[in-house]
């Protein structure tokens, strides 16, 4: 009989973190049931009415902090284990990346004390990188053993390597939502330092969201597009960029663009970040770090690489090498194996 996974919460099953974790647990064997209450802070009785099975254990997705309270009540009732996979602190977004209010004010100290109250209510927490599972620990009070690393990583059927599809010479392509995480004004100050050069540099996303005045001609905008044509355009471009602004955030996290580059076989410039491993800082990993918000770094960084067609060939190769052995569906899949196994 297999085991049953209860995916608790209003969370969208087509977001990228949640479509690789549901196929791992698939591969692993285990039977996957949603409960989508209709109001999430009812979901409690929502679900002693309509549930009428006993799961092996509870997976509250990313994002879903308002399911949490009425998912744990149930499984306390039941004994059934939970695991909470936040992805984002609701503290962090409003604290260090909104600015909403000041850290040692009483707004943010009642924010972070009801987070952390929140977050110990399951009896695992998924952290997606070891820095954010550090700033877990630190800001919320979670103990060690509660927090377990679970990469995010890229789909492997959509993101591979395309050797039929002939790169640029020289463009550069980010590509987003443009949050101010992303640091896309770096981006644009870099391209504007590097004006003179016959380089491309496209920008791909909500590109409504910023301001800016003017604008170089070497840089192109395009619209969000569906999956399959974005596949293509990374393939198109000469280098990737990551992101690049120098919030809390953007130090403890690995966007998706990165994991998806890698798992192109491209060459990524993105910022130093702690939730990457020490060793991609000591050998060419088919990533190059530059300071966080330094469009003048950036620039010269891309300069140095773009200009070098024996090193872009290399780093792609390296790329695809550090996806597979450290992010792939391979390795997630075990590390979701070794969490379930710690828990049952």
């Amino acid at each position: 009989m297999k085991k049953i996974i209860l995916w608790w919460g209003r969370f969208d099953e087509n977001y990228s973190r949640n479509r690789i974790l549901r196929n791992q647990m698939k591969k692993l064997g285990y039977q996957i049931i949603d409960f989508k209450p209709l109001i999430s802070c009812l979901g409690y009785l929502q679900a002693f009415i309509s549930i009428k099975f006993i799961p092996s254990i509870i997976w509250v997705p990313c994002f879903r902090h308002r399911d949490l309270k009425s998912a744990s009540k149930w499984a306390n009732r039941n004994k059934i284990p939970i695991i909470f996979d936040p992805l984002i602190s609701s503290w962090d977004k409003k604290i260090n990346e909104q600015s909403k209010y000041k850290k040692t004010s009483r707004e943010s100290l009642s924010l972070k004390k009801k987070e952390s109250t929140l977050f110990n209510k399951s009896n695992l927490l998924a952290a997606d990188t070891e820095a954010h599972k550090r700033f877990f620990m630190k800001e919320f009070n979670i103990p060690e053993k509660k927090i377990f690393v679970i990469n995010v990583g890229a789909e492997e059927k959509i993101f591979f390597p395309n050797k039929k599809i002939i790169a640029s010479d020289r463009e550069i392509l980010f590509y987003g939502s443009f949050l101010e995480l992303h640091g896309v004004k770096v981006i644009i100050d870099a391209a504007k330092i590097l004006k003179d050069e016959s380089i491309k540099w496209t920008l791909i996303g909500e590109f409504q969201k910023i301001k800016v005045e003017d604008l170089p001609l070497n840089i192109t905008f395009e619209s969000s597009m569906n999956i399959k044509k974005l596949v293509e355009r990374i393939h198109k471009a000469t280098l990737l960029l990551g992101i690049f602004s120098n919030s809390e955030k953007a130090n403890n996290v690995i966007p998706n663009k990165v994991y998806q580059s890698l798992a192109c076989g491209k060459t990524v410039i993105t910022r130093y970040a702690d939730a990457y491993p020490q060793s991609f800082f000591k050998k060419n990993m088919g990533i190059f770090f530059v300071k966080p918000n330094d469009p003048m770094v950036l620039a010269q960084q891309v300069l140095e690489v773009i200009n070098d067609k024996k090193l872009i060939k290399k780093t792609n190769n390296l790329a695809r090498s550090t996806f597979e052995n450290f992010y792939s569906e391979e390795k997630i899949r075990k590390q979701v194996h070794t969490l379930f196994k710690r828990l049952l």
